[in-house]
């Protein structure tokens, strides 16, 4: 689980360490160069395109261009907290489909074919609750650092 979640925070790491040795704009070009060897990576490796790592490659870019032309790092620093915003919309919206439509989903989602899922709409309340709340704080720590 921590392996796949990687690919997503790899940039930002990688950004953070070479920012403090060369700089913010080395590190903003290393983190934007990282996002895009992974998304070849991912494609010549698994000889398809997934949505979410071209969704979060074009999203890195984007902002890494948009930092490197405001010479601010803040909004690489707060791409994760543009994730969570889209996840928590995405567990409000669950949360009002009906329950058979919502397993579905879930059973796509995990590849999980027959597996019986029940989940309850209060539970993707409380997900979207969480996800909103710790965007929050990542925003507040993009900005703050």
């Amino acid at each position: 689980m921590v392996l796949q979640l990687l690919p997503g925070i790899a940039p930002l790491i990688l950004y953070i360490a070479v920012d403090a040795v060369f700089g913010e704009k080395i590190g903003i070009i290393a983190a934007l160069v990282l996002g895009i060897c992974e998304f070849i990576v991912i494609i010549i490796r698994e000889k398809r395109s997934d949505f979410f790592v071209l969704a979060d490659t074009g999203l890195l870019i984007a902002l890494g261009a948009l930092s490197l032309g405001l010479k601010s790092p803040v909004l690489v620093k707060a791409k994760p907290a543009l994730f969570e915003f889209i996840a928590a919309i995405f567990f409000l919206l669950l949360a009002l489909i009906p329950a058979k439509s919502r397993a579905a989903l879930f059973r796509r989602i995990l590849r999980a074919g027959e597996l019986q899922i029940n989940i309850k709409s209060t539970l993707c309340y409380l997900l979207a609750a969480v996800c909103f709340a710790h965007a929050a704080f990542v925003l507040y720590a993009a900005q703050a650092l």
